[in-house]
């Protein structure tokens, strides 16, 4: 997958673009794991209740759902092989840009976990 196969999204810059289409998700994983990330993760997942709507933007390969043994964690990803491998831990990801996505219905907890770090200060300004 090639960088000009995912399609134009605004405010997503172009490094990230072609990061993402070169990541492979079972290697995401891996470098979660070994970069400490995933402790970030169990801390996140534990603190969500299970009655609450769970939005996780930039899921990756669905490692929040899979960490947090819930399959109803709807995911946001604008990366085809990462929406797919998403798919084995979550019933619903959604193929669209993050910062272009909008709920049809209210969410209890929205997740940007290890998500924002690339994007310019001018874009995290825009979440916060």
């Amino acid at each position: 997958l090639d960088a000009e196969d995912l399609p134009q999204l605004h405010g997503v810059p172009e490094g990230l673009r072609s990061w993402w289409a070169r990541t492979d998700p079972s290697k995401l994983d891996k470098e979660t794991v070994r970069s400490g990330r995933c402790d970030v993760l169990a801390k996140v997942a534990r603190m969500l209740r299970r009655a609450e709507n769970v939005l996780d933007l930039g899921c990756g390969p669905g490692l929040l759902a899979r960490e947090a043994r819930r399959r109803d964690i709807c995911g946001v990803d604008m990366s085809p092989g990462m929406v797919e491998a998403a798919r084995s831990w979550m019933d619903v990801v959604i193929p669209e840009n993050i910062l272009e996505h909008h709920p049809l219905d209210p969410v209890d907890v929205a997740v940007f976990c290890n998500v924002l770090e690339p994007y310019p200060s001018e874009v995290r300004r825009l979440v916060f």
